[in-house]
């Protein structure tokens, strides 16, 4: 059990600006209860990193690994980003 920070891999600083401004133009929507993937007019936190992930022009590519994970899931979850090898960990507390 512990505390875990993620990032996506190789992110410029410039794409990490692009990444966050879509983020931003998120805030205020209502929480999504149901994990809708196909609705972005209320989003849970997960739902969130993703929509803002796919600004990147590449994203399709760059995080081909994670939406076959969430196609073959047929789900996201907090534990999923964890899981695909297109995040990694950056740093890390044990409880």
């Amino acid at each position: 059990d512990g505390v875990c920070l993620l990032k996506p891999k190789t992110l410029t600083l410039d794409e990490w600006t692009t990444v966050l401004d879509k983020a931003k133009t998120n805030l205020g929507k209502p929480y999504d209860t149901l994990f809708d993937l196909r609705n972005d007019k209320e989003l849970s936190c997960v739902e969130l990193v993703r929509v803002a992930l796919q600004a990147l022009p590449d994203y399709e590519t760059r995080f081909a690994n994670f939406e076959a994970l969430i196609k073959k899931r047929k789900n996201l979850t907090p534990q999923m980003f964890f899981d695909c090898d297109d995040f990694e960990v950056v740093y890390m507390i044990r409880r």
